[in-house]
């Protein structure tokens, strides 16, 4: 028929028309406007507003890094006072043996006079003058007798404890203990009924005496021979 062949041309060149049309579609995307859904990847920004790349000890930005501030007195916690130990009141503190100074103590009066220290278990004879005739360790006790002044009232050549377990010579009373209630005074070493010796000398500057004050029998001749009854005694602490 006469008209069959323009027709036919007319429709592929439609067809043609419809097949770039679809072609194009696929390859760049809707023809209509607004955001592309292309799977190209963006291009990247520009260098300067890259952040910088994270290294191992550091933070990503350096906004994020925050100071710590050092912690003062006022932030840091601290004990209460009320739960730190307190100290209580101790009986006399007494130096170790030797260690105290072998020195008159200050403030123990003047003229003729035996002078005990509690503290540093030590007794002085001091004469008229002031100036120490002898001086030496003894072994007494932390508690009695009171520091004070006190005067020889008593004096005995030997004697015995009140149970007569041990005996003791050349006894210089001069105070009442306030805990035992008994004599305290200046004596030898005691000695047991075997006639052994309840210490040592080299004991002498401990205070393990029960409440008089021990000597060496030398210098607790020295002193029942210095002190006659009325002497003063002078007891520091």
């Amino acid at each position: 028929m006469p008209l069959r062949r323009p027709l036919t041309a007319s429709l592929a060149a439609l067809l043609l028309a419809a097949c770039a049309t679809s072609e194009a579609a696929t390859l760049y995307g809707s023809s209509r406007p607004g955001p592309r859904t292309s799977s190209a990847t963006a291009p990247a920004t520009a260098p300067a507003t890259l952040a910088p790349a994270a290294t191992p000890g550091t933070t990503r930005s350096p906004t994020a890094v925050v100071a710590r501030a050092p912690a003062t007195a006022s932030s840091r916690p601290s004990a209460s006072r009320s739960a730190r130990p307190t100290s209580s009141p101790r009986p006399t503190v007494v130096s170790p043996r030797g260690s105290g100074s072998a020195a008159l103590p200050s403030g123990s009066g003047a003229g003729r006079r035996i002078v005990y220290s509690v503290p540093r278990q030590r007794v002085w004879l001091v004469g008229s003058d002031g100036a120490v005739v002898r001086t030496y360790l003894v072994s007494g006790q932390t508690r009695q007798p009171a520091a004070g002044s006190y005067r020889v009232y008593s004096k005995s050549l030997s004697t015995a404890s009140s149970s007569g377990s041990v005996t003791m010579r050349y006894m210089v009373r001069f105070a009442v203990g306030r805990y035992t209630g008994t004599a305290v005074g200046f004596h030898d070493i005691p000695r047991q009924r075997d006639g052994t010796r309840v210490q040592s000398e080299a004991d002498l500057g401990r205070p393990v005496s029960h409440g008089c004050v021990r000597q060496r029998t030398s210098d607790a001749a020295a002193l029942w021979a210095f002190a006659r009854v009325g002497t003063r005694v002078v007891v520091v602490r």
